[in-house]
């Protein structure tokens, strides 16, 4: 008998296809979804130069969906490791204020 194929993993997935895919969850307001494609993404690939935006995105689906306590875990992570200079800095400390309150 041949042997059944198996399932596809994270590592499995290319990254761009991973990301792209959470990108799109968001876009259409599956903000769950897109949470779990982010993190997917995360674990699979954590040293890929899109990991920071990954974080972001994961974190602002969280706040998205009033998620506070994951959010600000995630959106501090993000502003420990990501310089000022990045495009979603500025975003993610606003969201980083509004979960705090």
């Amino acid at each position: 008998t041949a042997a059944a194929s198996p399932l596809p993993t994270a590592k499995t997935v290319p990254p761009a296809m991973l990301f792209e895919r959470g990108l799109q969850q968001r876009r259409r307001g599956e903000y769950a979804e897109a949470a779990a494609s982010f993190y997917e993404f995360l674990t699979a690939y954590p040293d890929h130069p899109r990991s920071v935006d990954a974080q972001f995105y994961l974190a602002e689906s969280f706040a998205l969906r009033r998620a506070w306590s994951s959010a600000t875990a995630a959106l501090e992570l993000f502003v420990q490791r990501t310089p000022d200079t990045h495009a979603f800095y500025g975003a993610a400390l606003i969201w980083l204020a509004r979960s705090y309150a």
